[in-house]
C-alpha cells in the first residue's frame, strides 16, 4: 500500500505537524536518497502498510539531505538525537515513539499511533 507522503522543506512545517499531531496521530520520516538502509527502511515500511491505518495518521517525509536545516530543527525541536532514516511518531504535541535505521518498524508505528 502506498504511503501519501507530505513533504517537509520548512522549519515553519513542524509547528504544523505538531498541531496535526493535537487532532491525530502524525509519522513523520526522514529520508536519504543516497542511503541504501535508508531506502530498506522505506521499503521495508510501505510494503506493510495498511490502507485502514494510512487514514488515522498524517505522514510527512523529510529529505534529509536536501533539506538538512529543516531535518536538523526537528530533532531540536523534538529533542530526539538526528539520525537517518528515522521514523517520529506524534501525538498530542509529543513524541510517543521514535526509531531508526532497520529498527524502524509498521508494527511499532502503529501501536504508538494507536496508544
Amino acid at each position: 500500500m502506498n504511503i501519501t507522503w507530505i513533504p517537509l522543506r520548512q522549519a515553519s512545517q513542524i509547528a504544523e505537524a505538531v498541531a496535526v499531531s493535537q487532532q491525530q496521530p502524525v509519522l513523520i520520516f526522514k529520508h536519504s536518497h543516497r542511503c541504501n538502509i535508508s531506502a530498506s527502511a522505506l521499503n521495508r515500511l510501505e510494503r506493510r502498510w495498511e490502507a485502514d491505518f494510512g487514514h488515522k495518521i498524517q505522514c510527512y517525509m523529510v529529505d534529509v539531505v536536501a533539506d538538512r536545516p529543516t531535518s536538523l530543527q526537528l530533532a531540536e525541536e523534538l529533542g530526539v538525537y538526528h539520525e537517518s532514516p528515522q521514523a517520529i511518531v506524534l501525538a498530542q504535541g509529543k513524541v510517543q515513539y521514535h526509531e531508526s535505521h532497520l529498527g524502524i518498524t509498521y508494527e511499532a508505528i502503529r501501536e504508538a499511533a494507536e496508544q
